[in-house]
Order: structure tokens, then sequence, then C-alpha cells
């Protein structure tokens, strides 16, 4: 991180790949004030998911959004905030969140 100035406020978010092994779980972030998120090491993401890997930006997005305090949309299987995510889905409107 890097800034010039006074600082009138800070937010600082990590992110970590590791490997954690608890199937089903490939990621998870916490709200602030501790604003990290982890993302298993072992799972397959990609930008383009295909059949057995995942969508990194649209699981990152999600976890940003855990990060905000942004709610979940349990009812919304579609919905970047829905806890659930499956193989080869992308999940990139943000619409469901407004």
């Amino acid at each position: 991180m890097v800034w010039f100035g006074p600082l009138r406020s800070l937010i600082v978010a990590t992110t970590t790949f590791y490997r954690w092994g608890v199937p089903g779980i490939y990621a998870h972030g916490f709200r602030p004030t501790i604003g990290m998120q982890h993302f298993d090491a072992d799972g397959t993401w990609s930008s383009n998911p295909g059949p057995v890997e995942l969508d990194l930006q649209s699981d990152a997005v999600h976890e940003i959004g855990n990060l905000l305090r942004l709610g979940r949309s349990e009812d919304h299987p579609g919905a970047i905030m829905h806890p659930y995510f499956e193989y080869a889905i992308k999940k990139r409107n943000l619409q469901d969140q407004l």
C-alpha cells in the first residue's frame, strides 16, 4: 500500500490464498474491521470457468460484499451474495444487491 499526504480514514483489506483442506468451502471473507478474505489455493479458479472450475471474479466480488457488510441473498441463487457457488457459473450481475 502506498499513499501520500495525511490520512482521514483508512480501509485495509488483505487477500490470501492458502490450503485449508475443508471440502466444499473455497473462500471466506471477514467483515470490518478485520478486512481479510481467504481463498483455497487448492481450488480450481478461473476467469472463464469450465465444468470443474470456480469463477474467481464472482467469488472475489462476493467476499468483498462480505467485507462491505452486504446481506446474503438466500432466495436468489443467481445473486452475487447467494451463499453458495457452483462450478462453471459466473455471477457478475449486481442488480439483485441494489
